[in-house]
């Protein structure tokens, strides 16, 4: 049955558009009902004074010739008229339709040919054939049937055809019984653009009927139209998207398209900006026709990581698609900032127009691309609609091995809370089970956004947005699955939504002219081991000269400095974090919490193993400073507590504890002055004695103690703790 549309066609040849047969009835009894319906499915209205409608008849595999003509009136874009016996008027004018009376004598074997001013727009069967009865197929015929041009057929047929089903599909079996005439006079489509005005899709001018599509229909832009199409800033829901070989459909920056079906043989293009990405979305597709992203950019001061929407494409084409946009290198002039991260090496490469010139870019694979100044780079290809996987492995080098570069493979959004359910967590580093996105800002210490699983809700991958992630030792594949399309985002990873109170605080280190952070979530489920995803590495392992991170508070994964640690939000005792703090000699700097207002029964105790000094966050920031460059974790940790801690001076000593470092070890606790250190070997013999004066750790190096086990035993007031520690 002829329903409401709403497909998008752009760019069409003359064949085939403006007049079309949209529904046809051949008796079943008799010789009436007998007709068809024309619809002029161009955007303009069709003059037939001008130009003569004229509908020809082949009977019985003969040559057709001229059966009726019409030479005057007009017919509106997107307007049906009905010609036929006087049985159809009644039906065709209550529908709203002009109604032409024609005694038609055709029969279900005869062939019908669509003239407009001399050319073939449309035609009914196969001319010069007889089918004998009639012509049919899954159960339609042109025999004793009325039927009607299915939905995704939006064009006439210039060769003809001997399966009508392949067109149309059955409205009645009894044309002459009770609703066997049923939807004649009744358009195909509801919306159609005619471009009078301009390109805009918001002005009502636009559309035949002065109607804008809110609903899920289709909607046909077709040949005759004015202008091109361009979505500006709307989220338009289509049924159907056709799209033919003279128009082109833009959507902005800011706009999408969510749809089941395109019919693509013309050109739709997508834009980007800095900050926002079109996205398009689509169940199946068909056609020739041309697809296009406009992939913003950054500078070559920031460069970027990103991805191609489309697959297909060859780096030659890519290069000649957008002359003057990557950044050239003086020498050789035919290398580009363009190329993929080679784990390899652990660098990334740049693509060579010659060299490369036939190297294609798949879906999925990542590349680090730098522009002049900001600009878009046009990408084009195949537009997949299909479950994508990208194998990642663990390379050779010694540091960035594991680290992979992929991406988005489709024009749309992506979720990433399903991205990394979707069994990909399993392929992942466990310490590194997160997606590491570029931001090319390193004002709050790092050049890495980090999400975890603790902040993927609402997070959306934009269209051409690459990113890295860690592989496994065994590696494996990822998966992109059409499930977790999307057409809501924003910039290039959209912000997560805010924290609640007493989940999670970020802790900063700032200096005069630097910043860094690292990240504290607060989970019922977690422990203070490992919790995979939740707890995750800064990228590649790395601790700048100026950084904070921390260790697992259980001490597992010990060589891991983690970006993001949760524990439980059960503190009833009070958990222990070791920070890692790098900063540079003769500064002055402080830790602090970056919201406060976000605890609220969580108290957050630095404690300063140089100085002794036991600070409660919660009510500001504590200050320090170095007389040399402060590398590693021996001088801070954090506890955190739902209790007020203190520390009495006739208390034995809870947290004396060895941490190794530079292939020595420090022993670090909450001492007092005068408290007594002394260090045993396995042998019970005493090898060093130490007094707490102003220092308040104590730093044994390498070379100072034979390899083995020792015993380190603090002593205060008659009370004593033994704690083990290796040199090795």
């Amino acid at each position: 049955m002829k329903q409401l549309l709403v497909i998008i066609i752009l760019s069409v040849t003359s064949a085939g558009w403006g007049q079309v047969i949209s529904q046809y009835v051949e008796t079943n009894s008799g010789t009436t009902p007998k007709g068809i319906e024309i619809w002029n499915n161009t955007g303009g209205t069709l003059d037939f004074s001008t130009n003569n409608l004229v509908i020809e008849k082949g009977t019985n595999g003969g040559t057709p010739s001229a059966d009726f003509t019409l030479s005057s009136g007009t017919l509106g874009a997107g307007k049906v008229i009905v010609i036929g016996t006087s049985d159809l008027q009644t039906t065709t004018e209550n529908n709203g339709s002009v109604f032409h009376s024609k005694g038609f004598t055709f029969n279900g074997n005869d062939a019908l040919v669509v003239k407009y001013g001399g050319t073939i727009t449309d035609i009914f069967g196969n001319p010069n054939s007889d089918p004998g009865s009639a012509w049919s197929g899954n159960g339609v015929s042109s025999a004793n049937q009325n039927i009607a041009l299915l939905n995704e057929i939006t064009t006439g047929d210039t060769d003809g055809w001997t399966d009508p089903s392949e067109r149309f599909e059955t409205v009645s079996s009894d044309p002459v019984g009770g609703g066997g005439i049923d939807g004649f006079g009744i358009a195909p489509t509801a919306h159609l653009w005619t471009g009078t005005s301009s390109s805009a899709w918001t002005n009502v001018s636009n559309w035949a009927g002065g109607t804008i599509p809110t609903s899920v229909v289709d909607i046909i832009i077709p040949d005759g139209a004015n202008n091109n199409t361009t979505i500006s800033t709307s989220d338009v829901v289509c049924n159907r998207l056709t799209v033919n070989s003279s128009r082109i459909l833009t959507i902005g920056a800011s706009a999408s398209i969510n749809i089941s079906a395109i019919n693509n043989n013309g050109t739709i293009i997508m834009q980007s900006s800095a900050t926002t990405s079109a996205a398009l979305k689509a169940t199946s597709i068909s056609g020739s026709g041309t697809y296009k992203y406009q992939k913003y950019v950054a500078g070559s001061s920031t460069n970027d990581l990103i991805t191609a929407p489309f697959s297909g494409e060859t780096f030659s084409s890519l290069v000649g698609n957008n002359s003057g946009v990557l950044v050239q290198n003086t020498s050789p002039t035919t290398e580009y900032l363009f190329g993929p991260f080679d784990n390899d090496t652990g660098e990334y490469l740049t693509y060579d127009s010659t060299t490369n010139a036939l190297t294609v870019l798949s879906a999925g694979q990542g590349y680090r691309a730098g522009t002049t100044s900001g600009a878009t780079l046009e990408f084009t290809g195949t537009f997949e609609t299909t479950n994508q996987t990208v194998a990642i492995n663990e390379g050779s080098d010694g540091t960035y091995g594991k680290w992979n570069l992929v991406g988005n493979p489709f024009p749309s959004y992506l979720d990433l809370d399903g991205f990394l359910d979707d069994n990909n967590t399993g392929v992942l580093e466990i310490v590194n089970t997160a997606v590491y996105a570029y931001d090319g800002d390193d004002s709050n210490g790092s050049n890495w956004t980090i999400y975890s699983l603790n902040e993927t809700s609402n997070v959306k991958i934009a269209p051409g947005q690459a990113f890295f992630v860690a592989s496994s030792s065994g590696g494996g594949n990822l998966n992109f699955n059409t499930s977790r399309q999307t057409v809501t985002g924003g910039d290039d990873f959209l912000v997560p939504q805010a924290q609640t109170i007493d989940s999670s605080f970020k802790l900063k280190l700032e200096s005069s002219n630097s910043l860094t952070h690292t990240d504290f979530y607060f989970n019922s489920n977690a422990g203070e081991g490992l919790d995979i995803g939740y707890d995750v590495g800064t990228y590649a392992n790395l601790a700048s000269s100026f950084s904070l991170y921390s260790k697992l508070a259980s001490g597992e994964y010990f060589e891991t400095n983690f970006a993001i640690q949760t524990i439980s939000n059960d503190l009833s005792e009070t958990v222990v974090i070791p920070l890692g703090v790098h900063t540079s000699a003769g500064e002055s700097h402080s830790i602090s919490i970056d919201d406060v207002s976000l605890l609220e029964s969580i108290n957050v105790y630095l404690k300063d193993y140089e100085t002794g000094a036991l600070t409660l966050l919660n009510n500001g920031a504590y200050s320090f400073s170095t007389d040399s460059n402060l590398e590693g974790i021996s001088r801070f940790e954090l506890r955190l507590t739902n209790t007020t801690l203190g520390i009495e001076s006739d208390e034995l000593i809870t947290n004396f504890k060895a941490v190794y470092q530079n292939g020595g070890v420090v022993l670090v606790g909450d001492f007092n002055l005068d408290d007594k250190v002394e260090i045993y070997d396995i042998m019970g013999r005493l090898t060093q004695s130490h007094t707490i004066g102003g220092n308040h750790s104590i730093e044994i190096n390498k070379d100072e103690l034979a390899n083995g086990v020792y015993l380190a035993k603090i002593n205060r007031k008659g009370n004593s703790k033994t704690i083990k520690f290796i040199i090795n």
